[in-house]
């Protein structure tokens, strides 16, 4: 396959291409409200051939919040990964199906079940999780559970959260609950 063509076909199709904060190239779509990434330089080639992508979505308001209380992804927080398969053949319906394809996915992922997953995350969940624990408390308006955190912090108790998340964290993230 053609990458070049195939992103000569997602430009042409309301794709974006964008660089993130790290400068890594990619194309976003919104759709109904979800923000697509395909990311560029995240793809799986078997004998020279291009097999497969890396996808994201997310929301606006999930990114936003996000970053506000410390990710480092102002652009797109994701809520969802995946790898999606593409045409090894170059051409244009080939495109569309794998456009298709990844739009699909996107519009399949529930949301609500993701955030319902992240806020029951525990605390000592390891990686990007507590951001995005933090962010779904804030987003969900969970006022009540940031002030324990915030209190636990205050007493010296980090509540098992990794070195990263700090009561500046849990203080952007109160806020952020409290806003309307």
């Amino acid at each position: 396959m053609s990458f070049d063509l195939f992103k000569k076909y997602l430009e042409e199709h309301g794709w974006e291409k964008k660089n993130d904060e790290y400068d890594e190239l990619g194309w976003t779509k919104e759709l109904n409200g979800l923000k697509i990434r395909l990311s560029d330089g995240l793809y799986k080639f078997q004998s020279g051939i291009l097999m497969d992508a890396f996808c994201s979505v997310t929301t606006e308001s999930f990114t936003n919040y996000g970053y506000q209380i410390g990710s480092n992804f102002r652009d797109h927080f994701s809520i969802r990964s995946t790898r999606i398969d593409l045409p090894i053949e170059g051409q244009w319906d080939s495109f569309a199906k794998c456009v298709h394809e990844i739009e699909s996915w996107a519009g399949s992922v529930e949301i609500d079940a993701e955030m319902d997953a992240f806020e029951s995350y525990p605390t000592s969940v390891p990686g990007s999780g507590p951001i995005k624990h933090l962010t779904v408390l804030a987003l969900r308006k969970r006022a009540s559970v940031l002030i324990e955190y915030k209190k636990a912090f205050e007493s010296g108790d980090r509540l098992g959260f990794v070195n990263y998340i700090n009561i500046d964290a849990i203080n952007r993230a109160y806020y952020l609950s409290l806003q309307i």
